[in-house]
């Protein structure tokens, strides 16, 4: 596992002239060429113009953005809205550098979580990680929203409103975090959920105050019939997801759906199996990869979440065994699999991306029945909150 790790650091130094235009500034939103954070942008532009709602219509959502963006959409509920909008009022320049910075800091944050004794350099190794590959490609919200899951599950003991907070930020992408509540659920950590809970709820209602009702109409709308009805239709080759590769095998959209409520079940049940086993980072490494695979909506940019799975797993006493490592190695690589397959044959990219869910779900599996056989229980009591 090491080897690989190492070997995928070299590569991304040989490939990171891909990475350049990250630091290439457009002069405005309409100049942007394959920026995801544009959708952002957007979307708090809007907000600030008093037309919330208009961002869950494509074609309005749309109408500023070069060719390159047109396929853009805006996916995250409302309440994002409420951090966006402060984003916009800054030139385009200044919200891409504003963007990049804390960024940064959310994968210091991330280095510190994982090791915070040699954070440097477990900063360089996540810097130079497959998973943060095309996160920098399509500059997404992966390293921040990431932080925010990875910071709380760690402390939700010790620090359950700082971690509640963070986790109502991170609804802003909810698919990321579905199954935290049954992480917090079974290590009694019910402070952290009351936090949460409220939290998310006043800024839900925030929303509703400056965004008007409407605004939560307009996204249930997108989500029957609009934009997260179209995506979801789709077979994208960067969405690594059960319900993809279902699709791709020629099930239908009732087998996709099962498909995916299969995956969701089956890991809320590892996390609850494994709740008193291993150490804390074990455990929050099991929950992010098994959020990973359960999650609805999950793409290659946020490959990041798997890869600092696979280091808080790594953090374990017990060694792994040679066809874990290699399993987990090749899970590590992936996003780089993945382009090379590019460069060979671009069915084959999308059969491999397609099949990736069961390489997570192996890895996942893998690493609870290793958690359980080390036999490391956990004799401290959970916390009652």
């Amino acid at each position: 596992m090491l080897s690989i790790m190492l070997g995928s650091m070299i590569t991304i130094l040989a490939v990171w002239a891909n990475f350049s235009g990250i630091f290439v500034l457009p002069a405005s939103l309409g100049a942007a060429e394959n920026e995801d954070i544009a959708a952002f942008y957007r979307a708090g532009q809007l907000a600030g113009l008093g037309q919330a709602a208009q961002s869950y219509i494509p074609e309005v959502f749309q109408e500023p953005f070069s060719e390159s963006n047109k396929n853009l959409l805006f996916l995250n509920p409302p309440h994002a809205l409420l951090f966006m909008q402060p984003f916009a009022s800054l030139t385009y320049p200044m919200a891409k550098v504003t963007y990049l910075v804390v960024s940064a800091l959310a994968l210091v944050g991330l280095a510190f979580c994982w090791a915070p004794k040699s954070t440097l350099s477990a900063f360089v190794l996540l810097a130079l990680s497959p998973g943060i590959f095309f996160t920098l490609d399509y500059l997404q919200l992966s390293p921040i929203v990431t932080f925010c899951l990875t910071y709380a599950l760690l402390n939700a003991g010790k620090r359950p409103v700082l971690s509640g907070l963070l986790l109502a930020f991170a609804t802003i992408k909810p698919q990321y975090g579905l199954l935290v509540p049954v992480f917090l659920a079974a290590r009694g950590y019910w402070k952290t959920i009351l936090v949460a809970t409220i939290a998310t709820l006043l800024l839900m209602l925030l929303s509703v105050v400056i965004y008007q009702l409407s605004i939560w109409t307009a996204f249930v709308g997108s989500l029957v019939s609009g934009g997260h009805a179209t995506q979801a239709g789709f077979l994208l080759d960067l969405m690594p997801t059960l319900h993809t590769m279902a699709g791709k095998l020629g099930a239908p959209d009732s087998v996709r759906l099962l498909t995916q409520v299969i995956a969701i079940f089956l890991s809320a049940c590892l996390i609850w199996y494994v709740r008193d086993i291993g150490s804390r980072e074990e455990r929050v490494g099991v929950t992010l990869l098994a959020a990973a695979f359960a999650a609805p909506s999950f793409m290659m940019y946020d490959w990041l979440h798997v890869s600092v799975a696979l280091l808080l797993l790594a953090t374990g006493r017990a060694p792994w065994p040679l066809w874990f490592q290699l399993a987990a190695g090749l899970l590590w690589i992936a996003p780089y699999v993945a382009v090379f397959l590019v460069h060979i044959d671009p069915n084959a990219t999308s059969w491999f991306t397609g099949f990736m869910p069961l390489l997570t779900g192996f890895v996942l599996f893998g690493a609870v029945w290793l958690l359980d056989r080390t036999g490391n229980v956990e004799t401290t009591p959970r916390p009652v909150q």
